[in-house]
C-alpha cells in the first residue's frame, strides 16, 4: 500500500492499483527513438501485474509501528517476502516470461541488501534465501523458454536484461506518481531503441500530479493516467480494528496524473 497525504488526510492507494498504472505505461511506450516492448503480451502483463502477491495483504492492511497505515517501505521483510514469492508463483502458470520479469524485479529489489532496523542476521539470512530461489526459478524459466520461437531472443541475456529495465522504469514511474511530491531527476539507462541501447531520462515535474520528460518515450504527448485510493483520516488510530473499520467505511478517490514531452531539462 502507498500512503499519500491528500488535503489533510491520507490516500491509501493498493500496490496492484500502482502496478496497474504501470502498466497502463508499458502500453504507451515506445516511438521513434524508444522500441515498443517485446514480446509484447508477457512484458504487459508482468508490468499491469507485478504486484500481484498484494491482494490478500490489502484487503486487511496493516498499522505502521506508529499507529498509521503501513506504506510498502515499512514492511516486515519476512511479509514482504512471503508476498513477492506469492506473486511470483501465480504469474508462472499463466505466463512464464512474465513471471520471469516479475521475478527478476522483485530479486531487484534485495540485491542492494536492507536499510536501518531492517539490517539483520535474521532479515539478511531470509533474503539471501529468497534471492538464491529465485535464481533458480529464473533458470528453469529461461531453459524451458528457450526453444520456444516467441521467446527464444528474449531469454537471452542483453534482450533479458532490456525487458527487466523496462519494468523498473515503469514501476518508478508509477511510484512517482502515485507517491506524490516528485523532484527534479535523471532516471539513468532507460532502455532505448534496441536492447542493449540506452537514454537517460530528465525529468521535471511541472506540478504535483504532471511529470516532464526529455527525451520522451510515449506514444502520445500529454499522456493522461489515474490511480484510485482510499481516503482516510491520518491517524494514528488506537488499534488495527479501528483503522480496518475506517478503511473499510472509506471513499474513493480518483488522482489523475499527465506525463508530457519536455524540451530541456528546465522542463519549459
Amino acid at each position: 500500500m502507498i500512503r499519500r497525504p491528500l488535503k489533510g488526510d491520507l490516500l491509501l492507494v493498493p500496490q496492484p492499483a500502482h502496478a496497474a498504472l504501470s502498466g497502463v505505461l508499458a502500453g504507451q511506450w515506445g516511438n521513434r527513438d524508444f522500441a515498443p516492448p517485446e514480446p509484447r503480451a508477457s512484458v504487459l502483463l508482468a508490468a499491469a501485474e507485478h504486484d500481484g502477491g498484494w491482494a490478500e495483504w490489502e484487503a486487511e492492511p496493516g498499522l505502521n509501528a506508529s499507529g498509521k497505515p503501513g506504506h510498502f517501505t515499512e514492511m516486515d521483510v519476512e511479509e514482504h517476502l512471503r508476498i513477492w514469492r506469492r506473486g511470483v508463483a501465480r504469474m508462472v502458470g499463466r505466463d512464464p516470461y512474465a513471471a520471469l520479469l516479475v521475478s527478476l524485479h522483485g530479486a531487484g529489489l534485495y540485491r542492494g541488501g536492507l536499510d536501518g532496523e531492517q539490517d539483520t542476521p535474521e532479515a539478511r539470512r531470509q533474503v539471501e534465501a529468497f534471492l538464491s530461489e529465485q535464481a533458480d526459478l529464473q533458470r528453469q524459466i529461461r531453459r524451458s523458454l528457450r526453444g520456444v520461437p516467441v521467446y527464444g531472443e528474449a531469454v537471452e541475456e542483453t534482450t533479458l536484461a532490456h525487458n527487466a529495465r523496462l519494468i523498473q522504469v515503469w514501476d518508478y514511474l508509477s511510484l512517482l506518481l502515485c507517491c506524490g511530491h516528485p523532484e527534479a531527476q535523471v532516471i539513468g539507462a532507460a532502455p532505448g531503441r534496441a536492447a542493449g541501447e540506452r537514454a537517460d531520462l530528465a525529468l521535471h515535474p511541472r506540478d504535483e500530479f504532471t511529470l516532464r520528460l526529455k527525451p520522451y518515450p510515449f506514444r502520445e504527448s500529454p499522456l493522461s493516467l489515474s490511480v484510485k485510493g482510499r481516503v482516510v483520516r491520518r491517524g494514528p488510530f488506537a488499534d488495527r480494528e479501528a483503522f480496518l473499520d475506517a478503511f473499510r467505511q472509506a471513499p474513493e478517490e480518483t488522482l489523475t496524473f499527465k506525463i508530457e514531452r519536455g524540451s530541456a531539462w528546465s522542463g519549459r
